[in-house]
């Protein structure tokens, strides 16, 4: 009979530990929820103090054993502390430093964006600034090449008036000398005309 009874109260020991510390027997991980508690060789306070647990520190769940529980701290060291001294929920100081660390990055996160938006209007400007300089030499050679095309067609004009005066003056310069030629001519003959003819002996 005592046996089955013990057997009974194994048993339901989970169960009354759900219970009573539903928050700890479902988590494999616990904080400190007092200012300071201690770490004992044992399950028991009659064993040895190994460590000092300070408020919101964070403790891995290895084992438990009725009201105790074997946890690994963050120095490395396993030890034993009563369940009444810690708790499941996450402390807020922990919270709000994860929320801290999460805040942290994205407004590092947020300074490095505006850095490369930074940069790219920057370099944005550069090439507008380049692409004007083209537009302005475009406009030049074009305005230079309208200059030019004004130029060739002033000289072609003015060419074309210096090739008919010169045409001119040679055809003056030809009839000149052709009328004078023509009143050489006319005046040889006249003179042939005039010379008396010979009618005797000399």
């Amino acid at each position: 009979m005592k046996i089955l009874i013990r057997i009974t109260h194994f048993l339901l020991l989970p169960f009354a530990l759900v219970l009573l510390f539903p928050e700890v027997a479902l988590s494999n991980k616990v904080y400190v929820s007092v200012t300071t508690t201690n770490i004992r060789s044992g399950p028991g306070l009659e064993h040895s103090i190994i460590a000092v647990a300070k408020t919101d520190q964070v403790l891995t769940i290895l084992k438990e054993e009725k009201e105790w529980l074997n946890v690994s701290i963050p120095s490395g060291k396993e030890g034993w502390i009563s369940r009444k001294m810690v708790k499941a929920e996450k402390p807020k100081s922990i919270t709000i430093a994860e929320h801290k660390d999460t805040i942290d990055r994205q407004r590092s996160q947020i300074e490095e964006s505006k850095k490369n938006f930074a940069a790219m209007i920057k370099k944005n400007e550069k090439l507008s600034f380049q692409l004007e300089k083209l537009k302005l030499s475009q406009d030049q050679l074009i305005k230079d090449n309208k200059e030019l095309k004004n130029s060739g067609e002033k000289f072609m004009f003015i060419g074309l008036i210096i090739a008919g005066l010169i045409i001119w003056f040679m055809g003056f310069l030809a009839g000149h000398f052709w009328k004078l030629s023509e009143n050489k001519r006319f005046a040889k003959m006249s003179a042939v005309a005039q010379v008396p003819k010979y009618e005797g002996n000399l």
